[in-house]
């Protein structure tokens, strides 16, 4: 499959050309290069319960991994989840940004993460591409002009993390700030989310308080019906094409069109 042939909508060509367009991207840019899902972290997690607990299951209800991080919390305590968190993330002999980290910060002056590695800083220190990497809900004042913000946390950031409930409590509370914040940035371009399913229950509330004034794009896997409708329900475009295919095509010198 040709990488670059996903033609992106002129409209994002333009904004990402211009400088105004801003990246949402979740941990899907950050599965080829080796770190694990969040089902393997999941179910890493729940592992580790069972042999304390030996007939722990997950909840059928709750907030996903967040449940699961809490109820490993409440029985081996808090450094323990963050030592397993740094342990799935420091894979053995270390992790190399992929192109579409590359292309991610040659090309958006400002992203915003829900991930915990530094792949993305990695990949802007090694281009010297000028991003301040924000850690936490809240965007410093005055704003940097290029950021990587990770409003989730990172393991190194225990104090603004967020994995389990009461860290997802933590993150909702803030919303009043954080609302703001991004509808500002919304304001002056749009956004390509990538990477994410949009299935973390914080990031969908986020996204529905916003969908007034969202003007952007999901990347989806072509065919995805259901991605589309709720993309759709969140006021976002469906693009169709993996978010490695999109990124590239951006970096392409004529914006990801066939040559002729």
């Amino acid at each position: 499959i040709w990488i670059g042939e996903v033609e992106p909508p002129v409209h994002l060509m333009q904004s990402v050309a211009e400088g105004r367009a801003i990246l949402w991207v979740g941990s899907g840019i950050s599965l080829r290069a080796g770190l694990p899902s969040a089902g393997v972290l999941t179910a890493e997690l729940v592992r580790s319960i069972q042999e304390k607990a030996g007939g722990y299951a997950p909840p059928p209800v709750g907030s996903g991994i967040a449940s699961v991080a809490s109820d490993f919390e409440m029985l081996q305590g808090r450094d323990l989840l963050l030592q397993k968190l740094r342990e799935l993330l420091d894979l053995p002999g270390g992790l190399t940004p992929t192109d579409s980290h590359f292309h991610s910060v040659e090309l958006f002056p400002r992203i915003i993460t829900t991930n915990y590695d530094h792949l993305l800083e990695t990949a802007a220190e090694a281009k010297q591409t000028g991003h301040t990497v924000v850690v936490g809900p809240q965007l410093p004042s005055p704003v940097p002009v290029k950021f990587i913000w990770k409003i989730h946390g990172a393991a190194d950031h225990p104090e603004v993390l967020v994995m389990s409930e009461s860290d997802l409590a933590r993150f909702e509370a803030a919303g009043a700030e954080l609302q703001p914040a991004l509808g500002k940035l919304l304001e002056s371009g749009p956004l390509l989310v990538a990477g994410t399913s949009l299935r973390d229950p914080s990031v969908l509330r986020l996204f529905r308080a916003l969908r007034e004034v969202l003007d952007g794009y999901w990347t989806m896997i072509p065919g995805d019906i259901l991605g589309q409708a709720r993309a759709r329900d969140l006021r976002l475009q469906p693009l169709e094409g993996t978010l490695e295919s999109v990124l590239a095509g951006l970096a392409r010198p004529n914006g990801g069109r066939r040559p002729s």
